[in-house]
């Protein structure tokens, strides 16, 4: 299962780099130009053919050790051990709210353009001229041929008034053609789209118990995943961990390094990570920068 414009309808906060991260943000660093040995285990690739039943499923999971986020590391050369962050980001709007309705037949729309998706890019799938208050079910054909299938009901929760659910296409995700069909009762519709890994560097943070849902406010002990796409391939790619302070002005919220982490990429410059966390971990939210990918950084919060 899977799932916000870019991230910020992810409910993820977009966290953009301010004064004394300007240093981390400039040229590249000895300890940015991923040389050192990975942290993580190594992941690996299928082949590419360009064939839909033959698309390579990307990266492989891999696991990191327990405990980052109580570390207290010395930042590497060219990253600050001090930061000030300006934090920023809209609530999202209800489900589909954006999403065109102009046609009178049953259909199933997306809010991707030319039908084409990227990974860690989440969009809505909407169900168009379905019955809003009864439930629909949806099969969703993968490259290769497997099939996902899954109940929807309306998310009145998040303010939804049609029928929808967001995709968020992970790392491990097989690039290649998918075929969402829904069907409730006698009405039936389907479209497609084609998945590609991302066309700029990005990163994107998921709960692992529902990989539907970004990783904006998590339980301790409940486990992220830590996804990358866009980078180069086939380089353990660093990323620096902040712990925020101070978040009590949004324009100068202050952080301290904590660690950092290099997930290897893949041959497609994907990767795919579990960080867990623990009940002794500290609370409150961390930053992840990462300065090849534009937005340069990225949060999530435990308690």
């Amino acid at each position: 299962m899977r799932r916000a414009p870019r991230h910020s309808r992810s409910r993820m906060a977009l966290i953009w780099l301010a004064g004394v991260l300007a240093l981390a943000s400039c040229s590249t660093s000895p300890s940015d130009r991923s040389t050192a040995p990975a942290t993580s285990s190594p992941v690996t690739a299928g082949d590419d053919t360009g064939q839909d039943d033959l698309a390579a499923t990307t990266s492989t999971l891999s696991t990191q050790p327990k405990g980052v986020l109580q570390r207290h590391d010395a930042p590497p050369q060219g990253v600050t051990e001090q930061a000030t962050f300006f934090v920023g980001g809209d609530p999202p709007d209800p489900l589909c709210a954006s999403v065109s309705r102009a046609t009178t037949r049953p259909s199933v729309v997306t809010n991707l353009k030319a039908r084409s998706a990227e990974v860690l890019s989440g969009f809505e799938v909407c169900l168009v001229n379905f019955v809003s208050s009864e439930p629909a079910t949806i099969e969703i054909e993968r490259p290769g041929g497997t099939v996902e299938q899954r109940t929807i009901r309306l998310s009145r929760d998040e303010g939804a008034t049609q029928l929808g659910f967001r995709f968020e296409p992970l790392p491990d995700d097989p690039l290649g053609s998918y075929r969402i069909e829904a069907t409730q009762g006698s009405i039936k519709a389907a479209t497609t789209f084609r998945l590609a890994a991302g066309s700029e560097p990005d990163l994107g943070f998921y709960s692992k118990h529902n990989r539907e849902a970004a990783a904006w406010e998590l339980r301790k002990g409940e486990a992220i995943l830590l996804g990358l796409t866009g980078f180069p391939p086939d380089l353990p790619t660093p990323l620096h961990f902040y712990r925020v302070t101070d978040g009590s002005d949004p324009y100068n919220t202050k952080a301290v390094y904590v660690t950092t982490l290099r997930l290897q990429t893949d041959s497609d410059g994907q990767a795919l990570s579990v960080l867990p966390t623990a009940p002794d971990d500290p609370e409150g939210c961390f930053a992840v920068v990462q300065k090849l990918a534009p937005k340069r950084t990225f949060s999530f919060c435990i308690s």
